[in-house]
């Protein structure tokens, strides 16, 4: 069990090798697992074993390569 904050709700989940990222009902992502190549969108390579907040949500997360990403988040607007 993974808990994404007691205010979160995930309206999407992504799996990749070793890594998850969920899309949250504030429109927000969180990402966990390995990250050495960039695939959580973190902006480093530092693994991370909890659920970590992705700062800056563009149209999409590309990461370092193409088979290391789980998911393209986006952020829409109402």
């Amino acid at each position: 069990t993974v808990s994404l904050g007691s205010a979160f709700v995930a309206v999407a989940i992504s799996a990749g090798y070793q890594h998850t990222c969920a899309l949250l009902s504030d429109a927000t992502a969180k990402c966990f697992g390995y990250n050495d190549m960039g695939q959580l969108g973190l902006g480093g390579s530092t693994d991370r074993n909890t659920p970590t907040a992705v700062s800056a949500l563009g149209t999409s997360l590309p990461s370092s390569r193409q088979d290391a990403f789980c998911l393209h988040l986006a952020r829409t607007q109402p």
